[in-house]
This record gives structure tokens, C-alpha cells and sequence, in this order.
């Protein structure tokens, strides 16, 4: 699945004494949900892209693998 890590959103902008409506980039977030088997571990807000290494990562600090190589999906 491929996401942006950015949305463009239209705000109001004052500037010079006046407003405008303005296109702006924001960073996306959206929750992931990580999973061993049909366990649910975590629930975690994140900005799409790196999915895998978040877990990774995740799964690590939290002790639940002790290396990388622990993880085989």
C-alpha cells in the first residue's frame, strides 16, 4: 500500500491585514496496528513509509525480540 507522508489541506491564512485561503502540506498520521499471529501487541499513530522498520524497532524496545532476525513477517 502506498500513502503519502503528507496531505494538502486548504486553511485561512491572515496576512497583510487581510485573509486568504491557502493550500498547505501537512504530515499525514495514521494508526498501524502491530500483530503477532491473532494477537493484537499495539496500536500506534505513525506517518506511512517505514512500516516495517517501525515494527521492527517497536518490537525490540519493548523486548519482545531480542534481534531483528527474530522476525520473519
Amino acid at each position: 500500500m502506498n500513502r503519502r507522508a503528507s496531505i494538502s489541506v486548504s486553511l485561512n491564512s491572515w496576512r497583510h491585514g487581510e485573509w486568504s485561503l491557502v493550500e498547505d502540506d501537512v504530515a499525514g498520521e495514521e494508526p498501524l496496528e502491530i500483530r503477532i499471529g491473532p494477537m493484537s501487541v499495539a496500536v500506534v499513530m505513525r506517518t506511512p513509509g517505514d512500516d516495517l522498520n517501525l515494527v521492527r524497532g517497536f518490537l525490540i524496545t519493548e523486548g519482545i525480540v531480542s534481534r531483528p532476525e527474530d522476525i520473519a513477517s
